[in-house]
């Protein structure tokens, strides 16, 4: 299997631009597309979760159908733990959650929660109804057992492994009764493995991690909130107690590395099928261009991994906002990977070559000048996510008064000075390139355009950092009008400009909300110092 993930949670494609990509993806090589559809689909269990711009279930099929005609299996993924925003924000089914009114999980204890999913999976299976594999999710469920006495019961008088095992056996049996192979993430096992052997050998585990790859001396470390990059010497000693064997299958002395997917081999040594997941798009990527590199080198190693296992598919979450074309390069590195004769050093060199006609480094160089965050360059300072709502009123001001707090204003504001130099090189470098004989020349233009958005939002950051300072020190000048006024300009100019990027890419409401998300927060905070008088 060499599948691709598409994501729905955030972004709501155009139809148009999905069968682009499928095509795209059908040439890189991709032989199975994993659909997580969440609000995209109008369902007749819960036709009030679908968004207004929603696809019928008709027109959806006629999606699939293009994508069988280009070869690709197609896979649903309907997620039946954690992630289901969507659903629970519906006062109509807060009985569904361990806690009504909270987003963070279905209660698994629930038997109308096992109804609803048994319900909907055959509603899904209509829609997908050559489907050998299902997706059921069951990821990041972290607060489980928290929230609801029936499951904090469950889990003192067995654990919290059972809870999740049982749930996903009861899940998975509807499945395997029809001949399909169920698909759960694997994260949640590894972080509750004491009950591991409980769980159906029939069900294949998408095992995912975005940090690692081969040379960087680290792993992930699952515990109860997530997990953690270690190095060999600060992996905790229960995790190496569990896993030692295939941490380390060549003994630990020094200067051994630990063995970065040793989570893979530790399931299929447990007797499961397994894939391989990467990603092309992932948390602490800023909303205009990806760490590029990094997701080519996770997704090298990852596949070439999965290639000794049952596969690897490479998710892409869109709550990061920056289309499929940003992501291209890692995205056409899977298919690099397979082939042996290939390096990364090597991908780069055919990449350019082959896609852009370029004899030289540059545009990766460029690239790798956009990978590294400003402070309000990524979703965790502008104030939204997974939830699909706008930042809540005065949320730059709590994220400058956490800064202040945390003695942070003055890293913050060299930070963005150092990120400005080279979102302006990259910028320069994009150009250059644009002035040559070029292929794709959309996709550098793109990548342009994230350089203009991520210069302005360093000034847009700096700007706003200086204020604050100067709000808490008498010694400090404020920015003139005149400064603030050409920023924001600037700002304005590019949230046009970047708004007639998605119009081919998106359906117009959540086009006009993946804007708003981008520059709305910043642009009112910087909008408000106009009439302040620089000192």
């Amino acid at each position: 299997m060499l599948g691709f993930h598409i994501d729905f949670n955030t972004a709501h494609f155009n139809p148009q631009y999905l069968r682009k990509w499928l095509r795209q993806l059908a040439d890189l090589g991709y032989d199975t597309i994993v659909w997580e559809l969440e609000d995209y689909v109008r369902w007749d269990i819960c036709p009030e979760t679908a968004s207004a711009e929603a696809l019928s279930k008709i027109e959806f099929t006629a999606i699939l159908d293009y994508s069988r005609s280009l070869g690709l299996k197609n896979i649903p993924l309907l997620q039946c733990l954690a992630h289901s925003e969507y659903v629970l924000k519906h006062e109509k089914h807060y009985h569904l959650s361990e806690k009504p009114g909270s987003l963070s999980s279905y209660c698994p204890r629930n038997e109308k929660v096992h109804q609803f999913l048994t319900a909907w999976i055959s509603e899904y299976l209509e829609v997908f109804h050559d489907a050998e594999y299902f997706h059921l999710g069951c990821d990041e469920a972290f607060k489980l057992g928290k929230e609801c006495p029936s499951c904090s019961t469950f889990i003192l008088e067995h654990s919290k492994s059972e809870l999740v095992v049982t749930h996903i056996n009861r899940l998975a049996a509807i499945l395997l009764k029809r001949q399909i192979t169920p698909i759960i993430w694997a994260d949640m096992v590894l972080t509750h493995h004491e009950s591991i052997n409980l769980l159906s050998r029939d069900i294949m585990l998408f095992d995912w991690r975005y940090e690692i790859y081969r040379g960087n001396g680290k792993v992930w470390g699952w515990d109860e909130v997530g997990g953690r990059l270690y190095t060999g010497e600060t992996i905790p000693e229960n995790i190496k107690k569990t896993f030692m064997k295939w941490l380390y299958p060549l003994g630990d002395e020094l200067a051994r590395e630990p063995e970065p997917f040793y989570t893979a081999d530790y399931l299929k040594e447990m007797g499961f099928k397994v894939v391989t997941c990467p990603t092309a798009s992932c948390y602490q990527d800023n909303v205009f261009a990806p760490r590029n590199f990094m997701h080519i080198a996770n997704i090298f190693d990852s596949t070439r991994k999965g290639n000794t296992l049952e596969g690897s598919v490479v998710t892409s979450w869109t709550v990061h906002l920056f289309p499929y074309e940003l992501q291209f390069p890692a995205i056409a590195a899977a298919k690099y990977a397979l082939n042996n004769d290939y390096s990364l050093e090597a991908f780069q060199v055919e990449f350019s070559k082959y896609f852009f006609g370029l004899a030289n480094n540059d545009f990766f160089i460029a690239a790798g000048l956009l990978s590294k965050n400003c402070l309000f360059s990524y979703g965790g300072t502008l104030g939204f996510g997974k939830f699909t709502r706008p930042a809540e009123s005065g949320h730059i001001k709590r994220i400058l008064a956490r800064e202040l707090e945390a003695n942070r204003l003055d890293a913050n504001i060299e930070n963005c000075r150092s990120r400005k130099q080279e979102y302006g090189q990259a910028k320069i470098m994009f150009e250059q390139l644009l002035n040559q004989e070029l292929l794709n020349r959309d996709l550098v233009e793109k990548w342009l355009l994230a350089a203009r958005n991520l210069e302005n939002r360093a000034n847009v950051s700096l700007l706003i950092l200086q204020m604050r300072k100067a709000d808490s020190s008498m010694d400090t000048l404020r920015p003139g009008n005149d400064e603030i006024t050409a920023v924001l300009s600037e700002l304005r100019l590019l949230k046009q400009l970047t708004e007639e990027m998605y119009q081919s890419i998106s359906m117009p409401q959540r086009r006009e909300e993946i804007i708003g998300w981008i520059f709305n927060a910043v642009e009112e905070e910087l909008a408000g110092y106009i009439n302040i008088k620089g000192k």
